[in-house]
């Protein structure tokens, strides 16, 4: 399917709104980054 669409995904988790966009731009494309709240 990805190769009939040509679409990427990346997604960002975090503890907050502002880490979860700084993860989704960390890796791309086609990655999911977590940022955990205990690692910063």
């Amino acid at each position: 399917m990805k190769l009939e669409l040509k679409l990427t995904v990346s997604i960002g988790l975090s503890f907050n709104k502002v880490f979860a966009k700084l993860a989704s731009d960390m890796r791309k494309p086609d990655f999911v980054t977590i940022i955990k709240k205990r690692k910063f």
